[in-house]
């Protein structure tokens, strides 16, 4: 088993993890200005390091998922919720405000960018009514907060259920009990 690299946004967040975990590796990007030597360096270092990206829960946040999603090629990721990660002022949303209980709890909530076998489809996500009908974005919301994979659109939705594996017959299970 390789050795992890956790990815953040800035040093606040990066001196956060380090506060929880004293030998954390931990590399910050310099938030929505990528630090492209940093890019360089993990994508060189993917070969010996697991990366996981762990980036704020926020726009400019996925933004940067993206991007380095794109760069890096095969990476991991967590995902927090958004109300977990504001600021005590409620102006800011990033990891340094995520309490310690919360990150040590999300660590085991990794998810990797491969498609594992599952029968979703866009169609059974519509008869699901997970997209089309006025009270999906809450039903949306049920799901990527039981299986900790964030805020997502339908599109993104299937892509992480598949990553995971996830099944019509789970999704219904989740629906029905939650």
């Amino acid at each position: 088993m390789k050795n992890k690299i956790y990815v953040v946004e800035g040093a606040h967040d990066e001196a956060k993890l380090k506060s929880i975990y004293k030998d954390i590796k931990v590399i910050s990007i310099n938030g929505s200005e990528i630090n492209e030597d940093k890019v360089k360096s993990l994508i060189a270092l993917k070969d010996e390091f697991e990366i996981v990206l762990m980036l704020d829960p926020d726009a400019p946040g996925n933004k940067i998922r993206n991007t380095l999603e794109k760069r890096i090629g095969n990476v991991k990721h967590i995902y927090f919720k958004k109300e977990d990660a504001i600021s005590k002022n409620g102006k800011k949303v990033g990891i340094e405000h995520i309490d310690d209980q919360i990150i040590k709890e999300y660590l085991q909530y990794e998810i990797q960018n491969e498609n594992k076998k599952s029968d979703l489809t866009m169609a059974v996500l519509y008869e699901l009514e997970l997209v089309g009908t006025p009270n999906s974005k809450e039903k949306r919301e049920l799901i990527t907060d039981h299986f900790h994979i964030g805020k997502s659109n339908s599109k993104n939705l299937l892509k992480k259920l598949i990553w995971l594996g996830i099944n019509k017959k789970e999704l219904l299970e989740v629906l029905i009990n939650e």
